[in-house]
């Protein structure tokens, strides 16, 4: 920016794998000819809750969907078993 400052961000995260939550811990902080002139703290906790793929298609069929699919990541490809990152797919009707 016009005025030289920098945005740091500091992040911990804690996870709980026993219950699938992520924990998250954010500090904001700006600086000025390196000095910190500004600072913020922001903490989500849970931040994230996880699902395996059989516990979201469990989740999305009970919400009344039915020709269940995911896919691996954002692709359009099928997801493989050892996927972490997918889509659910599903119709409603």
């Amino acid at each position: 920016p016009k005025d030289g400052a920098t945005i740091r961000r500091w992040i911990r995260t804690r996870y709980d794998h026993e219950r699938q939550l992520q924990h998250e811990e954010n500090r904001y902080e700006v600086l000025v000819v390196g000095e910190v002139v500004a600072t913020e703290l922001h903490q989500r906790s849970p931040a994230v809750r996880w699902y395996s793929q059989a516990q979201a298609a469990d989740l999305v069929e009970g919400a009344g969907f039915t020709d269940v699919r995911m896919t691996s990541g954002f692709t359009e490809e099928p997801a493989a078993p050892s996927d972490t990152t997918f889509c659910v797919f599903g119709t409603r009707g």
